[in-house]
């Protein structure tokens, strides 16, 4: 086996044995392409940070790669999204040349709180911050700088965290998560309390106020906590950042399939992943807050190995089937 180390590969490797189809490093050096073949047909995968998936075209995964352009698509087609305001901080690069955007003063001269804050390009909640106030603007903006001059402020939403991975338009899978928690004991102060969690570059909820957990770190270290007093690490559910898949669908409502087709019909991806936020079955209370065209399928395999390898075939089994 080649020297890199792909437990997504290694997935797709075991699917295709379960499938009758060969699997074989197409990098064979580094082991970071991986090409499944049956019958003459074959699909390749890629191993992170490489696009994973075999599906979608390179313009569409392009659009969606600007959250601010993507909510504007999908707002036009007539489905809920956040109020949502776009503002640049410093010089633009070509891929924003033409877009309307307003100064980051008018910006926050418009928007009402509470507001998340977070880079138009981005992934995995990196820039992210949820704000209740103006306390900490400066502080978010900065920390969204950090990942791309394209600031998005957004509308919270409140409600149920749910992704939901989508073929040709069709749910085959609704992901429930929540946030990542920690508690206090009484008796280790932040900093102890927060060592070893994974939080460098995470957010900490302290009494009402978001701020970067660096900030947090700096301001409130030496702070003991309650006995029991549960504080949220992160306020988005991203796994990498410590979030918990709570519940995991293969039944899907029509609801959902009703959300599904619509953006798969103004945004045709083959396959993505779609996360929202809201209370499904209420109407104009699910939100659409973004599309991820590379999605990882690791909340999948948190909940259940056998669902995962169900996806997982699925997944390589319209590779070779229909391919791009």
């Amino acid at each position: 086996m080649p020297g890199y180390n792909s437990l997504f590969l290694s997935r797709i490797a075991a699917s295709s044995k379960r499938l009758g189809a060969g699997f074989t490093y197409y990098d064979k050096l580094n082991g970071r392409i991986g090409v499944v073949e049956r019958g003459g047909s074959r699909a390749f995968f890629g191993a992170g940070p490489l696009k994973l998936w075999p599906f979608n075209s390179s313009l569409w995964m392009s659009v969606v790669d600007d959250k601010e352009l993507t909510i504007r698509i999908l707002a036009e087609n007539d489905i809920r999204v956040p109020k949502t305001f776009i503002a640049f901080t410093g010089g633009t690069d070509l891929s924003d040349r033409g877009k309307r955007s307003s100064s980051l003063e008018r910006v926050l001269s418009e928007i009402s709180y509470p507001v998340v804050v977070k880079p138009n390009r981005g992934r995995s909640a990196a820039g992210l911050s949820f704000l209740y106030d103006s306390s900490n603007v400066s502080e978010a903006v900065a920390y969204a700088k950090e990942y791309d001059n394209g600031i998005l402020f957004q509308e919270m939403v409140q409600g149920a965290e749910y992704r939901v991975l989508v073929l040709d338009g069709r749910p085959v899978v609704l992901i429930e998560r929540e946030t990542r928690k920690m508690t206090g004991d009484g008796v280790r102060n932040i900093s102890k309390l927060t060592a070893g969690s994974g939080e460098s570059d995470g957010r900490v909820l302290g009494r009402g106020e978001m701020i970067s957990f660096r900030s947090y770190i700096a301001k409130y270290g030496d702070k003991v906590f309650d006995d029991d007093l549960l504080l949220a690490v992160h306020p988005a559910s991203n796994l990498s950042i410590g979030g918990k898949v709570i519940g995991c669908q293969i039944e899907i409502a029509e609801e959902w399939k009703r959300l599904c087709r619509a953006i798969y019909e103004s945004v045709p991806l083959r396959f993505f992943a779609l996360d929202c936020k809201g209370h499904p079955g209420s109407p104009n209370r699910l939100f659409v807050l973004e599309i991820n065209a590379n999605p990882g399928i690791e909340s999948v395999y948190r909940w259940s190995e056998a669902t995962g390898d169900m996806i997982v075939d699925l997944l390589v089994e319209h590779a070779l089937v229909h391919p791009e």
